[in-house]
């Protein structure tokens, strides 16, 4: 008999009997799920939450692409990527519901982290790190640092200049006549 099998969301493997001992033949395709296997509502959730996370984290990185190649954003545009983050967090915290299925609580059965799994903790912990990172801390853009710095200067020169050229020319005063 199988001592165990290895399933995600989509499908499966089976291990084979080799050298002595039970072992996964990874160069072998996932043998697809079942309609009746993955119908608990656990299962589904979680495949769901799975799925946004990917998208929405996947949505994030972009948005930290295009800053890092040098699009300034505004500071309410790099919150909104913050909270971004944030959801991408707490959905793939969710998907870990999948744990909770029919097939993992049956009497002795036993469900532990594998490779997709292991994949969905390292994503949340990045998701996690930039959400709180992006959140904590809204970096000076040095383009518009620059910017104020001469707008800065070229308004004291302003500012100076009609004092200077007021206490040089006398007043003329005109009648009218």
């Amino acid at each position: 008999s199988i001592p165990w099998v290895a399933v995600g969301f989509n499908s499966y493997r089976i291990p084979e009997y080799y050298a002595d001992k039970w072992q996964f033949q990874y160069s072998d395709d996932c043998i697809s799920i079942d309609n009746e296997w993955n119908s608990d509502s656990f299962w589904q959730f979680a495949s769901v939450m799975s799925t946004i996370s990917t998208i929405v984290g996947g949505g994030g990185c972009l948005f930290l692409w295009t800053v890092a190649v040098g699009l300034v954003v505004s500071k309410r545009t790099w919150r909104w990527g913050g909270i971004q983050f944030m959801i991408a967090t707490v959905c793939n915290i969710l998907s870990f519901l999948w744990f909770a299925n029919r097939r993992c609580t049956e009497e002795g059965s036993e469900c532990s982290l594998l490779y997709g799994s292991k994949a969905n903790t390292a994503s949340l912990t990045f998701y996690a790190a930039a959400s709180f990172s992006i959140l904590s801390k809204y970096p000076d853009p040095k383009v518009l640092k620059l910017v104020k710095k001469n707008y800065d200067h070229e308004f004291q020169q302003f500012k100076q200049e009609p004092i200077q050229q007021l206490k040089r020319e006398p007043a003329v005063i005109q009648s009218g006549g």
